[in-house]
């Protein structure tokens, strides 16, 4: 899991990330918002899932800590400034784990973060 300061933004910061132009999407079951702010502060990440992809919370941050799993494990990799929110869609569900792991590290590897 990613340490709290590197998963904390502000409403008013994703706000800012849904209103910037460069989007990635795979598939129609992840979307990817990035934002490169300083250098010198530290990057920070988001994952959300709605209710819309699953009515229990139990299963909601299940899915929110694989993905942060992920995250931390490629932290070292990203520089310093970077802005992201990854947005969940219901048809990620419908996928295995494995199959969800791998759409991620793609939308990763496509949007360039990786």
């Amino acid at each position: 899991m990613l340490e709290k300061q590197h998963r904390n933004l502000s409403s008013e910061e994703i706000a800012e990330l849904f209103k910037n132009p460069h989007t990635k999407s795979s598939n129609s079951t992840l979307r990817i918002h990035t934002i490169t702010a300083s250098e010198k502060m530290k990057s920070q990440f988001v994952v959300i899932v709605s209710r819309k992809v699953h009515k229990s919370a139990v299963k909601r941050n299940m899915i929110r800590r694989q993905l942060y799993s992920v995250l931390s494990r490629m932290f070292s990799q990203w520089t310093s400034g970077l802005r992201v929110a990854i947005l969940v869609k219901p048809s990620f569900l419908k996928l295995s784990r494995t199959q969800r792991l791998k759409t991620f590290l793609d939308l990763l590897h496509d949007d360039g973060l990786i």
